[in-house]
């Protein structure tokens, strides 16, 4: 990039104002609001939507959170 030239990426939400595309990369969420794709990573959630796996879309682990009986995460491991 040089002096004087601008790099634009366009953004678009859905109709409940969540971010649905940035540039080339496509967002989608279930049914509970919980973003589940970002276009690198898949995301999954449990019962309580609480974030406990992050994974590569090829289904590779990249994270795990695990929560306690107070809904408070008490560890997260980075795969990397």
């Amino acid at each position: 990039m040089y002096i004087g030239q601008t790099k634009t990426k366009e953004y678009t939400y859905n109709a409940s104002n969540q971010l649905k595309t940035a540039g080339s990369h496509t967002y989608t969420y279930d049914d509970d609001d919980n973003r589940t794709r970002d276009g690198q990573y898949k995301s999954i959630h449990n019962k309580l939507n609480e974030l406990v796996e992050i994974q590569t879309l090829s289904e590779q682990l990249a994270a795990k959170y695990t929560y306690n009986e107070d809904n408070r995460r008490i560890s997260k491991m980075i795969n990397g």
